[in-house]
């Protein structure tokens, strides 16, 4: 059984009230009360005491250890947050990459085949112009063909106003008549 060691009491005040706050006193040091053995109730209720008391110190470490764990779990969110928005970043830079490419392929797919067809390989010709010798023999042959085509018109330009006149020739002679 425990027991309480004696205490001594010198000049105890009490507190005087003072509107709602008491009023500091100097309490002095008291002389120890005679050993008394406890009962059973007693060691009970200083045991369940003392047990509180760890309790309420372990609770206060665990709430710091909770308080730390939630500034972690805190930082960690941001940076999973700061990752998802990389992430984010570089799947649209990616996509915007691929598209471009994408584009640039078909644009020069187009003007591949615009340089085939003018250098004659899509339109069944089998000579192609590598070399300036060749084009410049192409360019003779197409204005010779101009050449020709305007003597046509001329010919034709010809033909129809002789033809104009001689109806108007038979017009005016039918009306003199």
């Amino acid at each position: 059984m425990l027991e309480i060691g004696k205490q001594k009491t010198v000049g105890v005040k009490l507190p005087v009230l003072i509107g709602r706050a008491f009023e500091r006193r100097d309490f002095g040091f008291s002389e120890p009360a005679p050993a008394v053995q406890l009962i059973a109730r007693d060691a009970f209720v200083a045991d369940v005491s003392i047990k509180i008391d760890q309790l309420c110190v372990e609770i206060r470490s665990v709430s710091r250890e909770l308080e730390i764990a939630k500034g972690d779990i805190a930082a960690l969110r941001d940076e999973s947050e700061r990752n998802f928005r990389f992430v984010a970043f570089q799947d649209a830079d990616r996509r915007t990459t691929a598209s471009r490419h994408e584009a640039l392929s078909k644009r020069l797919e187009e003007m591949k085949r615009q340089i085939d067809r003018i250098l004659g390989r899509m339109s069944g010709e089998r000579e192609s112009y590598n070399s300036f010798e060749a084009v410049s023999k192409k360019l003779c042959e197409l204005a010779e063909f101009e050449r020709q085509f305007r003597t046509e018109i001329r010919r034709a330009q010809l033909s129809s106003y002789l033809f104009c006149g001689s109806v108007l020739m038979w017009l005016f002679a039918l009306l003199a008549t």
